[in-house]
Parts: structure tokens; C-alpha cells; sequence
């Protein structure tokens, strides 16, 4: 099960982190942050698809 999430903003730090997610390629991407975007992006996590969340009130990545 594979879920990361991004706070809009926030930058990386380092370049070689933010070049190996660069190249990642997700089966969802989730836009937004609230109760039906972390369910939506939880559902699909737990169904074994990889998903990126993005949302501008997260605070870390998972």
C-alpha cells in the first residue's frame, strides 16, 4: 500500500528527492485534503494502488 501525501508549497529538500518523485508514476492522483479526498485516497491505497494525495493542509509526506 503506497499513499504520499504533499502540502501545496512546500518544497523539497533536495534535489535528487524531488527527481526520484519526478519519476514516479501513480495510478490515482487525489486533489484535496479534506474528509472525502482521505478517504478517496485511503480506499484506493488499501485496494493496492498507489496514490498521491495533494492538498494545501498537509503538512508532511507519508
Amino acid at each position: 500500500m503506497r499513499l504520499i501525501r504533499y502540502h501545496l508549497g512546500m518544497r523539497s529538500q533536495s534535489t535528487a528527492n524531488s527527481a526520484q518523485h519526478a519519476n514516479t508514476q501513480y495510478d490515482f492522483a487525489v486533489v484535496g485534503g479534506g474528509i472525502v479526498g482521505k478517504a478517496s485516497a485511503l480506499a484506493m491505497a488499501q485496494l493496492g494502488y498507489s496514490v498521491i494525495q495533494i492538498a494545501p493542509d498537509l503538512l508532511q509526506t507519508i
